[in-house]
């Protein structure tokens, strides 16, 4: 490859020269590309039919189609090669609390909070099936009444606790303006004040400007 050979044509007498060039890029065989693209199945399909199936269950809670959002809360968590999130188990435990399922939703609470311990609607959502089930206790059953509530107690003071620290970590975050939040307040134009410049070119730009309106007066006064 990339030798120059000198061809002579006896007949005409002309030497021509002929240059080997290097192969052109041959594709793979059909057996590799299958191969790559069963590979490739494999791990893509089923976060793909996971989404699809949370979000097939998400749009039927919502038409208040409870019954279908819990049958594919199910087929999205029977796909064992996708991890499975808080929230979705937490969707498929208020689907529960919504047919008047308590103990199935208290399993689905608890499934998301042994994945995300902070995850706040699965605490109300366990504390409600909790709430739930003992509304539906005769006066007469004591024990069970407070046995519920010795479980609830813990559970609201917890509760209590993870939504005042949300409060104060959006107010920090709140206070800790971004930067282009901090340059805009800077730009904005305040009764008849001119913005304040906030960059090295602007603050050129402001400068010259400046003096050209200070010369214009200049020469109007002359």
């Amino acid at each position: 490859m990339g030798k120059d050979i000198n061809h002579t044509d006896s007949n005409k007498g002309t030497t021509s020269q002929v240059v080997d060039r290097p192969e052109r890029f041959t594709s793979p065989h059909p057996s590799v590309i299958s191969r790559a693209l069963e590979d490739s199945k494999e791990i893509q399909l089923p976060a793909f039919a996971y989404q699809h199936a949370v979000g097939s269950a998400e749009s039927a809670a919502a038409f208040g189609q409870h019954g279908k959002a819990i049958e594919d809360y199910k087929t999205a968590f029977a796909i064992k090669a996708v991890e499975s999130f808080a929230k979705d188990h937490c969707g498929m435990g208020e689907s529960h609390l919504a047919l008047g399922e308590s103990d199935d939703a208290i399993a689905s609470f608890k499934k998301a909070l042994s994945k995300e311990p902070t995850h706040i609607a699965s605490h109300k959502g366990l504390i409600t099936s909790y709430h739930l089930m003992k509304s539906r206790l005769s006066p007469e059953d004591k024990f069970t009444t407070a046995i519920l509530n010795q479980i609830i107690r813990p559970l609201s003071t917890k509760l209590e606790m993870l939504e005042e620290a949300a409060k104060e970590k959006g107010n920090s975050l709140e206070k800790q303006k971004p930067a282009e939040a901090i340059k805009d307040q800077q730009h904005e134009t305040v009764g008849n004040k001119r913005p304040r410049p906030s960059t090295m070119v602007e603050r050129i730009l402001f400068k010259r400007q400046k003096t050209d309106i200070n010369n214009e007066h200049q020469h109007g006064l002359s």
